[in-house]
């Protein structure tokens, strides 16, 4: 087994700890329930930051589908996720430096996000993790992100356009 392979096997053990970290220290889902689409979509878009913002190899392959980034291997961890949640979430010490860094980078971001905007829930998670899948991930790749999102989801341009600010000033578009 290659190195690349071993982390990423490693990491998903800790997936539930780390989203669980992100939903609490955000906000963004108040009440927690296994069944519902904001909760699916909160861990879907956690994650694909997770390992786009943060840098860490979490081993998910992401699509595109009509919220966003999406992860078929999530599926078999919004149970567990909810599990953590619902259970006391006092143990940063178990985070190493390197999730330390890349819940910090996330969050860095999403506040950066709600400062712009006066908002954050589970539709900017979502807004933010598209644009940044449309800049990234997606082939072809669009000329211009947000006129691509808001082509793709109706939404307005003044939002998408704030939130894109953001993003650019974090340079995680090249």
């Amino acid at each position: 087994m290659d190195m690349n392979m071993f982390n990423a096997v490693q990491n998903k053990g800790r997936v539930e700890l780390l989203v669980a970290y992100l939903m609490k220290d955000t906000g963004i889902i108040e009440y927690i329930s296994i069944g519902s689409i904001e909760f699916k979509i909160a861990v879907q878009k956690f994650v694909y930051l997770l390992q786009v913002v943060g840098g860490l190899d979490l081993g998910f392959k992401f699509e595109w589908l009509s919220m966003g980034p999406y992860s078929k291997g999530l599926q078999n961890y919004y149970q567990k996720i909810s599990r953590v949640l619902t259970n006391n979430l006092n143990r940063v010490e178990e985070l190493n430096h390197f999730e330390q860094n890349a819940l910090e980078a996330v969050k860095k971001l999403l506040f950066g996000v709600k400062d712009q905007i006066a908002k954050l829930d589970v539709k900017t998670l979502e807004i933010v993790a598209s644009l940044i899948m449309l800049c990234r991930d997606v082939y072809p790749k669009p000329l211009d992100p947000v006129e691509e999102l808001i082509k793709r989801k109706k939404l307005f341009k003044e939002d998408v356009l704030r939130i894109w600010e953001v993003i650019d000033k974090f340079g995680i578009c090249i």
